[in-house]
């Protein structure tokens, strides 16, 4: 169970993909429980690219907990040592003898029968870091980039195109690479219309037909060079990246103007 924003970003991948990966089960065992104000606290703010490193490293602690959990109950039914188990999807074996298992189910009704707690939360809390790292410990994902775009100018009509966009970025670690390109190409495109088409008029904008925005034929080619510096606490390494490209690549088009142009806007 989590509470964070899901707005195209991938997120449940993501806190699927660390789950999975920190139980050592497949994903399809995963079943995702998000926003459900019953069974889930307040995460805090989703802003400033925060998603994955801080839900994402509550998510990696409360699977290592209940891994741990699992493997301790497994190893008290079996007899075996924890270190000698490995989990799947629906049983804990023995490493070096397959055919002495338990089943999930038969630890949940161990743990029903004893008394045992069935749910575990994992927190991911860098507050000591505060004093050293800024308010909240914040700085601990910081990231960096550059942008460099490609810019044609009419001089007579002044239409500006961009054809070109290179975005190099610190991402810590990719989790998914996949999104992780859709999340800057998608910050790209959101620069484009805001350096050159995004304009509120009062009294005149009224809709998507007076507000314009960039549409498929206004998108230029996007090359992505993420670049993994991992990050010593989030989770894997990872850094956030959705609002991190949100400014190099205004000032690279603008720049790109200057250039064309000598007329700084």
């Amino acid at each position: 169970y989590f509470t964070a924003v899901r707005a195209g970003q991938g997120l449940n991948t993501v806190m699927s993909q660390l789950a999975s990966h920190e139980l050592g089960v497949p994903r399809e065992a995963i079943v995702l429980v998000n926003g459900d104000t019953s069974l889930t606290t307040s995460s805090g703010v989703y802003g400033g690219c925060r998603s994955t490193y801080w839900i994402g490293g509550a998510i990696r602690q409360a699977s290592r907990v209940l891994k741990h959990a699992i493997l301790d109950t497994a190893s008290e039914m079996l007899d075996v040592p924890a270190e000698k188990l490995y989990l799947t999807a629906r049983r804990v074996y023995v490493r070096e003898k397959p055919q002495q298992k338990v089943s999930l189910r038969e630890i949940a009704a161990e743990w029903q029968r004893i008394g045992h707690p069935v749910r575990y939360t994992g927190v991911f809390d860098l507050s000591h870091q505060a004093h050293r790292n800024g308010k909240d410990g914040l700085l601990g994902h910081y990231v960096a980039g550059m942008a460099l775009a490609q810019v044609r100018v009419n001089l007579k009509n002044g239409k500006v195109d961009v054809l070109k966009v290179v975005v190099a970025q610190d991402v810590g670690r990719a989790i998914n690479p996949v999104d992780l390109q859709g999340q800057i190409e998608g910050a790209v495109v959101m620069e484009l219309g805001a350096t050159l088409m995004e304009e509120y008029v009062p009294g005149q904008t009224l809709d998507l037909k007076s507000y314009r925005i960039p549409r498929i034929k206004d998108i230029p080619a996007i090359t992505v060079l993420p670049l993994e510096y991992p990050s010593h606490d989030g989770p894997h390494g990872a850094k956030g990246v959705g609002e991190a490209v949100m400014g190099h690549t205004r000032a690279a088009i603008a720049n790109g103007f200057y250039n064309a142009t000598g007329v700084r806007v």
